[in-house]
Order: C-alpha cells, then sequence, then structure tokens
C-alpha cells in the first residue's frame, strides 16, 4: 500500500479507538488529507469547492466538489453522511442536486471511514454505484477507485 495512504488509513483507525464521533475531527484528519492523496490542493480556491450544489428548495447540499478539467467544472462532488448511514438513502437526495450541472462525472458519499462511489448519468439523472471501500482497510481500496477519483 501506499505509504501516504497508509498514513490516513493509520490516523482514521486511531480516531475510531479513541470514539470520537464528530465529524470535523475526521474531515480534517482523514478526509481532506484523502483529497490532497487524490491530487487536489485543499488550500487553493476552486481546486476544492465548498457546498457546491443545493437541491432547489435549499432542503438539501452536496458537502464539496472536486475540480474537473475545466475551471468551471466539477468532476466529483461529496456527500458528508453521519456515522452508520446507509449510503443508498442519500441517492435521490443528491440527485436533486446535480440535476443542472452536466460536468459532473462522480458522487462519493462517505462518513470519512466509508465511501460509496458512483458515476452519474446526465442523461438519465441516475446514479450506478461502482463500488464502496473502507479507508481503514486501505490495502483493499482498488486501484481503480483511486484512479477515477484522482485530478
Amino acid at each position: 500500500m501506499d505509504s501516504i495512504l497508509n498514513e490516513i488509513s493509520s490516523i482514521a483507525k486511531e480516531l475510531q479507538t479513541t470514539g470520537e464521533t464528530d465529524i470535523d475531527y475526521y474531515k480534517m484528519g482523514v478526509l481532506f488529507p484523502f483529497m490532497e492523496y487524490l491530487g487536489y490542493d485543499t488550500t487553493t480556491p476552486g481546486d476544492v469547492v465548498t457546498v457546491p450544489l443545493y437541491a432547489p428548495d435549499g432542503s438539501y447540499k452536496v458537502d464539496y466538489g472536486l475540480r474537473g478539467l475545466r475551471d468551471d467544472s466539477l468532476k466529483t462532488v461529496i456527500k458528508l453522511v453521519p456515522f452508520g448511514s446507509n449510503h443508498t438513502d442519500e441517492e435521490s437526495k443528491i440527485r436533486t442536486c446535480i440535476i443542472q450541472n452536466q460536468s459532473i462525472e462522480y458522487v462519493l458519499i462517505t462518513d470519512c471511514i466509508n465511501y460509496s462511489i458512483y458515476s452519474y448519468d446526465s442523461e438519465r439523472n441516475s446514479l450506478l454505484r461502482i463500488g464502496n471501500f473502507n479507508i481503514i482497510n486501505g490495502e483493499t481500496i482498488s486501484s481503480h477507485y483511486i484512479d477515477i477519483l484522482k485530478n
């Protein structure tokens, strides 16, 4: 396993053993380093966009967007959910947010430990689950998942 991914996995394990449930600790210790590992600069405006999309009525939001090939496009959007959430329950809500954005290719739903990856079909406004992984078991993460999420 890659040494950086191994370090992120170790941090995630350590956070879980403390019993910490505040998602902000996991974002800073796990999610943001994972975004950096994928090639996105979390400190550069535009690389990672905060709350890029909302449902038309404002009742639901997608938490992060990862820049696409063009500066004004998003390749991947990320929805943070509470620990233990059923990721499938989020699919229809996410579709209401991204229906107007034709550049989105992938959706990542995560509690910062468990990740579900979907491809987005804009013509059908549908999400197709590609797979899922647990960041604590970094050695089992498919290189295919990393490749499609990378900048």
